[in-house]
C-alpha cells in the first residue's frame, strides 16, 4: 500500500485536506423563532461534527454528506488499481458534495411545535476544504490515467 500512496501524491493531498477540514469550522447554523420575543441563535459546527451527524440530513433532503462514503470508496478503488472506476466514483462524490450550496437557507424544523427553526446560514472554511479534498481525488485519478496512456504511446 505504501507504494500506491507514493505513486499518487495527489491522494496524500486529498487526505490531508480532508483531515484539516474535519478540524476547522465548516458550517454556521442559525436558529430562529416564529415568535418575535426569542432572539436568533448561531451555532458553528466543525467538520468532525458534521462528519458524525451529517447523515441525518437525509431527513430534510440534504444529501451532501453522502459524498463521504463515495470518496472513501474511490480511495479504495484506487488502492485496488481500479483508477477509471475511481474517477467516475470520485466525480459522483464531488457532484453530490456540491449540493451543499442548495442547503443554505433551507428551513429545518427543530421542534415539533414548529416554533423554532434552524437553517444553515453560511459555509465556513472547513466546508470549502472538504470540497477541495473531494475535488483533488478525481484530479489524481485523471493524472494517473493520463500518465498510463502516455506510457502506452
Amino acid at each position: 500500500m505504501k507504494k500506491d500512496w507514493k505513486s499518487y501524491p495527489w491522494l496524500q493531498i486529498s487526505l490531508l485536506l480532508y483531515l484539516v477540514a474535519c478540524c476547522t469550522p465548516a458550517l454556521d447554523l442559525e436558529t430562529t423563532s416564529r415568535e418575535h420575543l426569542a432572539p436568533a441563535a448561531h451555532v458553528t459546527m466543525w467538520g468532525f461534527q458534521i462528519l458524525l451527524r451529517g447523515y441525518t440530513g437525509i431527513f430534510w433532503g440534504i444529501i451532501a454528506w453522502f459524498a463521504n462514503p463515495l470518496w472513501v470508496g474511490a480511495l479504495l478503488l484506487v488502492r485496488f488499481k481500479q483508477v477509471k472506476v475511481a474517477l467516475a466514483v470520485s466525480l459522483a462524490s464531488l457532484v453530490i458534495a456540491l449540493t451543499t450550496f442548495w442547503a443554505i437557507g433551507k428551513d429545518l424544523a427543530v421542534w415539533e411545535s414548529d416554533i423554532y427553526h434552524q437553517h444553515p446560514s453560511a459555509l465556513l472554511p472547513g466546508c470549502y476544504l472538504w470540497m477541495a479534498s473531494l475535488a483533488v481525488l478525481p484530479l489524481a485519478c485523471w493524472l494517473k490515467i493520463s500518465s498510463q496512456n502516455a506510457k502506452l504511446r
